[in-house]
């Protein structure tokens, strides 16, 4: 089970990997977007819209590639759990579209913030492995990591977005 798990994780891995890689270079530009005015800014939403979305279409092709080659891949002795690969490419995914919202934390000083964000992940994953994985075997450790990566994402959007209205409404006042 360690096995089918271990490999399952590194072969979804590659997707956090190329998120968080894009989400780099993706910052300064966030930062430069929020430094200037609300025009430069909508215009950055697009371009992280599309690069979240350029890592979903990447990642159905990985979950294809992975389903149909797998044997090829792996060899056929190797015993793979499909469902386990993809609950946890999906989580994944949504660690990497995290990556995309830390950036609002950096920029306006929220680090606090955005390290008991990634503290409570880490709780709930392991809260969420130790109710699962008793009764669903290695599926539920990536069960549980969904869906401690599901709530990380929702609450850095939540917040991500409560900063940005802050902002607006400071520059607001500004004017």
């Amino acid at each position: 089970s360690v096995g089918i798990f271990g490999v399952s994780a590194q072969l979804a891995s590659s997707i956090t990997i190329i998120g968080s890689g894009i989400a780099m270079g993706f910052a300064p530009r966030l930062y430069k977007s929020l430094s200037s005015n609300m025009n430069a800014y909508k215009n950055i939403i697009k371009i992280r819209n599309a690069a979240m979305f350029s890592l979903f279409i990447l990642s159905v092709i990985v979950c294809l590639t992975i389903y149909y080659l797998s044997d090829q891949i792996l060899g056929k002795q190797f015993p793979f759990d499909f469902t386990v690969f993809l609950t946890l490419i999906t989580a994944y995914l949504l660690f990497s579209f995290y990556h995309f919202f830390s950036g609002y934390f950096y920029y306006f000083k929220k680090t606090k913030t955005l390290s008991a964000v990634t503290m409570s992940i880490a709780i709930l994953n392991l809260v969420f492995s130790l109710f699962f994985i008793p009764r669903l075997g290695i599926l539920g450790a990536s069960i549980g990591t969904l869906m401690s990566y599901i709530f990380g994402l929702l609450i850095a959007i939540i917040i991500s977005k409560v900063i940005m209205k802050e902002h607006i409404e400071n520059l607001s006042n500004e004017n």
